[in-house]
């Protein structure tokens, strides 16, 4: 049964800890993407979940503003229902702004960007998952620390003792005893490192969508600029026409 419907709603995070677990649970690269094929149809990597936010700009928010929108489409009811006349209208009325009102809205920028960072700090873990020893394995055997207790004549051994007793037999133990734990270690080590490279590859990705859409944005804006550069210039040549004529 497939859940990619249901996947492509959850926010990153969520995501990124159910792809963790799918991974844990899988020996090796092709169990995983069997696994992973069981809950989507899609591979993790394709899921485009929610990106930080952008950051607000003063037009931004003059142009989003619900009562500006609302006093066009009073003064304007017909042209209105073309979004470009809206926008087209808005951006003149904030080029006609004074410099002390155009301040208003981008102080409120900042104080919402100023927010947004730190509440984005706030949720981001930056310490990095440890790296494990073959003792760190070893001490942390759950079958062994059982045996140790049911060995023990005490009736219940706190952690440390039975951390100390773990330790004096592993100071016994040969290396070719050890080696299975060496093995555990770098296993639990490689499926780690690879993690911390998927989401950095999940960072970069991010970024160039984030460019992408920076340049598809510029290049909006530039287009309107010229279309709107382009018509003055036909107007121009209409009225030298009409005068040429006329003469």
């Amino acid at each position: 049964m497939s859940y990619t419907q249901q996947l492509s709603k959850l926010d990153k995070k969520t995501l990124a800890l159910i792809n963790d677990i799918v991974k844990d649970l899988s020996d090796t690269d092709e169990v995983y993407e069997e696994n992973w094929n069981k809950i989507s149809k899609k591979p993790f990597k394709s899921f485009k979940t929610n990106k930080k936010s952008r950051k607000k700009t003063g037009y931004y928010l003059y142009s989003s503003n619900a009562d500006i929108r609302t006093k066009i489409k009073e003064e304007h009811p017909d042209e209105s229902k073309n979004i470009g006349f809206v926008s087209k209208l808005i951006s003149e009325q904030w080029k006609n702004l004074s410099e002390e009102d155009k301040e208003v809205y981008n102080k409120q920028a900042e104080e919402i960007n100023s927010q947004t960072e730190s509440e984005s700090d706030d949720n981001v873990t930056k310490k990095k998952s440890p790296k494990r020893s073959a003792y760190n394995c070893y001490i942390g055997n759950k079958a062994l620390r059982a045996k140790v207790e049911e060995e023990s004549s005490s009736e219940k051994l706190s952690m440390l003792e039975v951390n100390k007793i773990l330790s004096a037999k592993w100071k016994e133990m040969t290396d070719e005893e050890k080696e299975v734990y060496v093995k555990e270690a770098e296993e639990y080590n490689n499926k780690l490192s690879k993690k911390e490279e998927d989401k950095e590859e999940d960072k970069e990705e991010d970024k160039e969508e984030d460019k992408e859409e920076d340049k598809e944005e510029v290049n909006e804006e530039v287009n309107e600029e010229v279309k709107k550069e382009v018509k003055e210039e036909v107007k121009k040549k209409k009225v030298v026409k009409k005068k040429v004529i006329k003469k």
